[in-house]
Parts: C-alpha cells; sequence; structure tokens
C-alpha cells in the first residue's frame, strides 16, 4: 500500500553524498514524508524557502557551508524545525554540534554516526514525525483542569551501610496520554505549559499527587520519599513554602520526604527571591535538589549562594560512563566537589551495571535510571522494589 506524503510532514535532506541523500529520503517517504534533496548550500536555501521542512537532516562535512555554518543559519532564520545531524565524525564531535544547535534555539532530535542504521534512523523520523502534531493552549488547559495528565514515577535507590543499592525513593514524572497524540512526553508539553500559565496549577496537580500517592505506599508498608520537579514560575509565589507545607502537615507526613527537583536555569531567574523561596523551604524541612547539574549555564556559585541539598549529575554524563574517559572523570569532579560542599549526590540515566559500579565507588549517593527500572504507574512501584531486591 502506497503512503501518500503529508503535506505537515515534509523532510529536507543535505548532504554531500547523493547516496546518503537517497537513503534518507526513502525512509522518510515510507513514513509518510514530502522529501527534497540537496547537495549544496545554494539548492539547501532555495529548499528551506520554498520546501518549509518541519523536519531537516544535514551532514556536518560538507564543501562550501558545512554543518556548524548551517545550523547557525538555521538559528538566525528562528527556524522551528526538528533537525537530525548525521556525520562521519566522532562522538563528541556531535555532542558538540548539538549542544551548538541547541545554544542556537534549534529543536535538535538527534546525532547519528555514518554509516547509518536503518532501525534508529526510522525511529528519529518516526519521533520528529510525532513532534509535528503539536497540542493546543486550550487542550493543555482542558487537561489539567480534568485531570487528564498522569504521573508516572520512577524509584531511585540509595546504597546502605553494607554497600547495597536499596530502593528509597522515586521521583515523579508527567505524561499525557492524549486521545489523539498517544502518549506525549514532558519535553512537548512543558514548554507549552510554562509559556501559557498552566505550569503552576500543572505543578500543583503533581505535588498534590505525590503526597496523596506517599500517603498511600506508606499505608501499604513501603516508605518512599518522592521528588518533584519545580518551575521558576512556582517559584514565583512567595506563598510556595507556606502551601506545601500545610499538605504535608494535612497528610501527616514528614517535610523531608519531599524533594524539589531545580534546575540551573531556575536558579539564575530572580535569584532575591529564588533565594528567599529556597531558604524557607530548607528551613521548613524540604529537601532541595540542583537538577541536571553540568548541562546549563549557572555559575559554580549558585551551588553554596544557594540552599541545595542534593546536586543530581545529568544523564548526557552518566551514559558515557562505560565509554568515554571523559564523562568518568567529570562526573568524578562533581561526585567530589559535592561531597565537599555538604551535598549528597544523585546520578540519573543508569542503565548498566559497570556504570552503577563505577559511580558505587565514586561513594555517589543515589542513583535512578533504566537499569533501576524504567518509570511506571504508582501501582507498579511495589513490585519494582521487590524485583529489585532480587536483582
Amino acid at each position: 500500500m502506497e503512503i501518500r506524503p503529508s503535506t505537515n510532514n515534509r523532510l529536507l535532506i543535505i548532504d554531500d553524498d547523493p547516496g546518503i541523500g537517497t537513503f534518507v529520503a526513502k525512509v522518510g517517504r515510507a513514513l509518510g514524508f514530502a522529501t527534497c534533496q540537496c547537495t549544496n548550500a545554494v539548492e539547501f536555501e532555495k529548499g528551506y524557502k520554498e520546501f518549509m521542512p518541519t523536519v531537516v537532516v544535514t551532514d556536518l562535512q560538507m564543501p562550501g557551508v558545512d554543518g556548524i555554518q548551517l545550523l547557525r543559519n538555521l538559528g538566525e532564520k528562528k527556524c522551528t524545525a526538528s533537525i537530525l545531524i548525521i556525520s562521519g565524525m566522532d562522538v563528541k564531535t556531535l555532542g558538540s554540534a548539538k549542544e551548538l544547535g541547541k545554544l542556537n534555539g534549534l529543536k535538535i532530535v538527534g546525532c547519528m554516526q555514518k554509516p547509518l542504521a536503518l532501525a534508529e534512523l526510522r525511529q528519529t523520523l518516526k519521533d520528529a514525525q510525532n513532534e509535528q502534531n503539536p497540542v493546543s493552549e486550550q487542550d493543555l488547559a482542558a487537561a489539567v483542569d480534568e485531570g487528564q495528565l498522569t504521573p508516572y514515577y520512577q524509584p531511585k535507590a540509595a546504597r546502605n551501610q553494607k554497600g547495597e543499592w536499596i530502593i528509597d525513593g522515586v521521583e515523579s514524572l508527567i505524561r499525557w496520554p492524549h486521545p489523539k497524540h498517544g502518549m506525549i512526553m514532558p519535553d512537548d508539553f512543558i514548554p507549552l505549559a510554562e509559556e501559557t500559565g498552566q505550569i503552576v496549577p500543572l505543578t500543583t496537580y503533581v505535588i498534590d499527587h505525590a503526597v496523596r500517592q506517599m500517603v498511600d505506599w506508606h499505608c501499604g508498608g513501603l516508605k518512599l520519599d518522592v521528588s518533584v520537579n519545580v518551575s521558576a514560575s512556582t517559584l514565583d509565589e512567595i506563598d510556595f513554602p507556606d502551601r506545601i507545607s500545610a499538605l504535608m502537615e494535612q497528610y501527616g507526613l514528614d517535610n523531608r520526604m519531599l524533594t524539589l527537583e531545580i534546575t540551573e536555569s531556575t536558579a539564575m531567574t530572580r535569584q532575591d527571591l529564588i533565594l528567599d523561596i529556597l531558604t524557607r523551604l530548607r528551613i521548613k524541612g524540604f529537601s532541595l535538589s540542583m537538577d541536571d547539574f553540568g548541562t546549563g549555564y549557572s555559575s559554580l556559585k549558585q551551588l553554596f549562594k544557594l540552599p541545595f541539598s542534593e546536586l543530581k549529575i545529568d544523564r548526557s554524563f552518566v551514559k558515557e560512563l562505560d565509554n568515554n574517559h571523559e564523562a568518568r572523570t567529570l562526573t568524578t569532579a562533581m561526585v567530589t566537589l559535592a561531597h565537599q560542599l555538604g551535598l549528597t549526590v544523585c546520578a540519573e540515566g543508569v542503565e548498566t551495571r559497570s556504570a552503577l559500579d563505577f559511580l558505587g565507588s565514586l561513594g555517589c549517593d543515589r542513583v535512578q535510571g533504566y537499569l533501576i527500572s524504567r518509570p511506571v504507574l504508582p501501582d507498579q512501584i511495589p513490585k519494582c522494589v521487590e524485583d529489585w531486591g532480587k536483582s
């Protein structure tokens, strides 16, 4: 059966090797993309203007205008297409190109080394295709009001005195099972929530659910603490510490059972107000975690100017521990720094036993990742704890 291309899915490819472009285009057309191939910057400029792509695939090594220049130009054009970078260059160079693209405000959906793997290319293009079906502000408002958003929980393991990893907490991760678009992940609706003011009621919903869920687990004999992500918008509300403290008291929970995860970029906004609110949260006993450490742009001064109790190492470092010496060196430095500042350390994105063992050798306090468990619905958490205990 022929799949007719949708005008909402337009794939623009630039690669000086026509064979690579033809291969990518063929995979794209099988997914329903209309495709346009280019081998040089002049063709690409014309294609970008006339074809109006929703997805761009670009090589890095090209004569005339290289991939880095092209990404810079797309950033200047305020390009909203999803972008896949492909190259025969090493992983580190690909990673640098990805970060440059993000710094230019581009939506980088992936980096792939040549020769391209068919399954990976197909899945990446499919994911990019799905991202081109955005939900509206009205959809999101209705989802928040009607409780359509579903909290999932990812277990976190801590080392006990015997050096064993024991699940003792979870992180709340919201999902949106959309009736039309299927499961929508946070990266695809949290920015919309921030832009439209829905993030405050959304955060309130997540915290309320987490607190009630803690009570349910405790009643079942499962003592787990919970961490939730908090945005800068929520921390603009001066009464925020009082409200969540009252909620914990209402359910008879110790404030220390709730950890608030705050990104580096959030910590940089309205520092006078942030300092006020975070300090009051710590006085009330809540734990504060600096999330995604190492990926933002804040000064290291934030670690001791603001009252954090935990540093969370971003998955981009942890996933490279098995094969990247620099990732191991940087992770070692972050663990050491945190401990010297009196902070505990949580590493996210742990997927292999060797990475877990390495983090254990550094004295890392907590870990989370697919090795422990994927995010699951709350009623599956007891089984996750039981299964991990048998591993």
